[in-house]
């Protein structure tokens, strides 16, 4: 009696243990993380748009509205406007950049043992709009053998900077070859800027094609830049651009993270850290511009007022200064725009005067 008794008990215990483990690998599995061996092209694509966004959004404030003098940082170990800029500052905007354009280019060869034309197209855009940044900040890198060199070399060779803009350009050519607008990417909730519509993507490499174009304005006899601005403005069809604001190429964050801008975590203090530079201020002033509202903030004073770029430490005066508006940058929803319909519209009618001959532009 008492041994089947064990028996009984025992059993009950392998059933019980049995139980505990069934689904144990599904139960433990988080949802959010790719798993080895099944990545594919899409499943990269959301981190690429919302940290490549991230790496912009966070330089712009940091260094570029420095050294443009819109805004003047109030810290003396910050003062970029001075161009005290620390090795560590530069090391950063390489390495951000390279990572994120080295997972563009990993996910341009899923793409292509995929066969999916569309996500190729849309990688080599990304890699583009990384790699540019990267050139323009520091001129020859390595390019062609950036990513990976037949042999296992672990020292790429160096491009000029002509190279890197000609294999740019080449790499854009094939994007918009690539595109099928009347083929959605899916699944369309990983495409952070347009949400799936290739025809807007095409848009979006065609405009950054024309950007990087008028950066290489000046040689225009050794790079054949006039003519190729050429090409694209008179065939819409073929290049097709931005054509309106609902082109934009921009990251609307949901105010939830981990989807929300990144000023939204930042402190007040920190973020008044920058005060608004007396040459913008005093430009926009002097212009009478009506929406200076939305690019600086009074504080308590009666009117708008900036701090002189580069002066000496003793003599900078911050003062009654206007501050960057955080109800326009800070809140957690603001959006974050990697290239804009207004930048194309400036583009339109600037080779003209530089002096570039073209055959037409639109009207």
């Amino acid at each position: 009696m008492n041994k089947s008794k064990y028996i009984i008990i025992f059993l009950a215990a392998l059933l019980a243990i049995s139980s505990c483990t069934h689904k144990f690998d599904e139960y433990n599995r988080n949802p959010n993380q790719i798993e080895v061996g099944n990545i594919v092209p899409s499943s990269m694509m959301k981190s690429l748009i919302y940290y490549s966004a991230d790496i912009f959004l966070n330089r712009t404030w940091l260094l570029n509205g420095e050294l443009m003098q819109y805004t003047v940082s109030a810290s003396n170990n910050t003062a970029y406007h001075r161009y005290t800029i620390q090795s560590g500052v530069s090391v950063a905007v390489w390495k951000d950049l390279a990572e994120w354009a080295s997972n563009a280019n990993e996910m341009y060869g899923l793409a292509v043992k995929e066969e999916n034309e569309n996500y190729q197209a849309v990688a080599l855009t990304m890699k583009v709009l990384l790699m540019s940044n990267i050139t323009d900040s520091f001129g020859d890198m390595p390019y062609s053998q950036a990513f990976g060199i037949s042999g296992g070399s672990h020292q790429p060779a160096y491009d000029t900077q002509e190279e890197i803009y000609r294999q740019m350009f080449s790499e854009l050519e094939l994007a918009n070859s690539l595109y099928n607008p009347g083929i959605e990417l899916v699944p369309t909730d990983v495409d952070l800027l347009y949400g799936g519509q290739t025809a807007k993507w095409q848009k979006f490499t065609n405009s950054l094609y024309l950007r990087l174009l008028m950066r290489l304005s000046n040689r225009d006899n050794l790079m054949g830049i006039s003519e190729k601005i050429t090409e694209i403005i008179n065939n819409p069809s073929k290049y097709p651009i931005f054509t309106s604001n609902g082109d934009n190429a921009k990251l609307e964050y949901t105010g939830v993270n981990p989807f929300s801008n990144r000023f939204s975590e930042v402190s007040e203090t920190t973020f008044n850290g920058r005060r608004m530079g007396k040459f913008f201020i005093d430009y926009m002033k002097e212009l009478g511009y009506p929406c200076i509202q939305w690019f600086a903030y009074r504080s308590n004073n009666p009117a708008y007022n900036g701090v002189d770029c580069g002066m000496p430490i003793d003599d900078t005066v911050l003062t009654g200064a206007s501050v960057l508006p955080q109800t326009v940058l800070r809140m957690g929803p603001s959006p974050s725009r990697l290239l804009k319909y207004y930048q194309i519209q400036f583009i339109l009618p600037e080779p003209p005067h530089r002096g570039m001959t073209l055959r037409s532009l639109p009207p």
